[in-house]
């Protein structure tokens, strides 16, 4: 089954309330962070937002991935409601 989404830049960390609420575990036990800007975690207190904050805005030429049909699914039942 080919992987239509490798073609197109998707960001995902950026989707969730608690994003860089938290501070990164890997950063913490090792110094360092295999995800980088990229990784949903804080890294430094400049990094640090509030959940009251706003989340950024995607990068350019950035999207969200597709909601799986499943969740698509579950939110017209609930807003049908």
């Amino acid at each position: 089954m080919p992987n239509h989404f490798t073609s197109i830049p998707t960001t995902i960390g950026a989707v969730h309330s608690n994003y860089k609420t938290q501070p990164c575990k890997n950063m913490q036990k090792e110094g360092k962070c295999q995800f980088g800007a990229q990784c949903s975690y804080y890294h430094s207190e400049e990094e640090r937002r509030k959940l009251i904050d706003p989340l950024p805005n995607l990068p350019e030429g950035v999207t969200l991935p597709p909601m799986p049909e499943k969740l698509r699914n579950n939110n017209k039942l609930k807003i049908a409601k």
